[in-house]
């Protein structure tokens, strides 16, 4: 695809009226208000070069952080998802300064349901994007007992995949990981946390996972699971290959054309009745004790 492909601007004109050729050459001499007032305006169209434009603003960070705390944002009339808070969270992972980090892991505190499946296909590969720098405030954030089980799964699953690029670093989150799945009072999560433990291929920590779900203090999986997490470690690679993509793939005319067939699909079921949307790594609504994606999903 050439430039005017991946600026997506036929669909920026088609869905919002605003002309990506004047916007372009515009941007440039915008102040960083008016410029987040384009970027709501866009909604779902934002392309990288908006994007990285704005990322590099110096106040950037002030202005995504109202983008985030601002509750009309999340979801329009009739309670339609934006896009919004989702491309400003990317926008953080472009900025990747430590203030930046601690937004967005507050934005996922507080806002982790309303990020629905967002919270475990995008988050982790975003939070990865800070790299080895966020390791620390990452720990802490999964040692946290009041977050919910999905938003601390988020951060340690990013924190695998950065062990995974880092390897120097590995040992480290190994530990930290197993610590937490150690003392956590919470089977949902550390159900979360067996998928990043398991990468390692360490077969102590498979004895470890398995007396703790032998001991009831593991959710979601099963026995066979947790024994296929060890057999076949490849699995665990092809999904962190997935989640790991880079901020600026988001902002592709591949991925917003794609979020872009996923949103008419939903406002579809909406209309004609259809049922709610259930996250992948939910659990599952037939009360198997299972992730959905690993039950009725593959149904």
């Amino acid at each position: 695809m050439g430039d005017k492909d991946e600026d997506f601007s036929d669909m920026m004109e088609r869905e919002t009226g605003i002309i990506w050729g004047d916007l372009e050459k515009a941007m440039g001499t915008l102040m960083t208000e008016k410029l987040a007032e384009k970027i709501i305006e866009l909604k779902l169209y934002v392309n990288a070069k908006l994007a990285l434009e704005f990322a590099k603003r110096g106040d950037a960070v002030f202005y995504l952080r109202k983008m985030l705390q601002d509750g009309s944002l999340w979801y329009s009339h009739g309670g339609h998802w934006t896009w919004t808070p989702l491309h400003a969270l990317y926008m953080l992972a472009l900025v990747k300064t430590p203030e930046a980090l601690r937004l967005a892991l507050e934005t996922i505190r507080f806002r982790g349901h309303d990020l629905s499946d967002s919270l475990t296909e995008d988050m982790p590969g975003l939070l990865a994007s800070f790299g080895e720098g966020a390791i620390e405030e990452l720990v802490k954030f999964i040692q946290d007992e009041t977050l919910e089980p999905f938003v601390r799964g988020s951060a340690s699953t990013a924190l695998g995949i950065i062990a995974k690029k880092a390897p120097s670093r590995g040992g480290e989150i190994k530990a930290s990981l197993l610590g937490v799945f150690n003392s956590t009072g919470d089977p949902i999560f550390a159900g979360c946390l067996v998928d990043d433990m398991s990468s390692f291929g360490d077969s102590s920590l498979k004895d470890t996972i398995l007396k703790a779900y032998e001991d009831g203090r593991v959710d979601l999986l099963s026995r066979d699971d947790i024994e296929d997490f060890f057999e076949n470690p490849g699995h665990y690679k092809e999904s962190m290959e997935m989640l790991d993509r880079g901020p600026m793939s988001h902002f592709s005319r591949e991925n917003i054309e794609l979020l872009e067939a996923l949103d008419k699909r939903d406002s579809e079921g909406d209309k004609s009745g259809g049922k709610k949307k259930i996250g992948r790594n939910a659990p599952c609504p037939c009360g198997s004790g299972k992730k959905y994606k690993k039950c009725c999903l593959k149904g």
